[in-house]
């Protein structure tokens, strides 16, 4: 697991919820041990396991938003819509997240394709080995 990648912070954004934003990810808390402290070992794997899954997501839809923005900046001349080719995996997250929320009311959140491929597959270890880039499709409808 590599662990480079992750920070640790406890600033007011963070007291309450651990993100990934592609490449890095950020766990509440002042450092490893201060985690490992308050939610254990095993639930401090698992919960890495998972933005490690959100981050190889990120990871496959970014190289395609820069894609798609390097196509729109050649074909048009909208700012807006290069930008948001740069963030296309959150433009994905928060619309399914929107769409969820009139299909499953407070169970939103937990329906996105993207949580429920994570939180499916956080107790695999070997499940970013295996892993293929925008596998979180289909979750898209289960």
């Amino acid at each position: 697991m590599k662990t480079k990648w992750i920070k640790y912070n406890n600033t007011i954004f963070m007291k309450k919820w651990n993100i990934t934003l592609f490449p890095f990810i950020f766990l509440r808390g002042k450092n490893k041990e201060d985690v490992i402290n308050r939610i254990g070992v095993k639930k401090y794997n698992r919960l890495v396991n998972h933005e490690m899954i959100h981050r190889k997501q990120q990871k496959g839809l970014f190289m395609f938003g820069v894609l798609l923005a390097a196509i729109i900046a050649i074909t048009t001349n909208s700012f807006i819509l290069t930008v948001l080719g740069h963030f296309i995996y959150y433009v994905i997250y928060i619309l399914n997240w929107v769409i969820n929320l009139f299909r499953y009311g407070n169970k939103a959140y937990v329906n996105i394709a993207m949580e429920k491929e994570a939180s499916m597959n956080n107790n695999d270890y070997e499940y970013i080995k295996k892993m293929k880039y925008f596998s979180w499709i289909r979750y898209l409808l289960k």
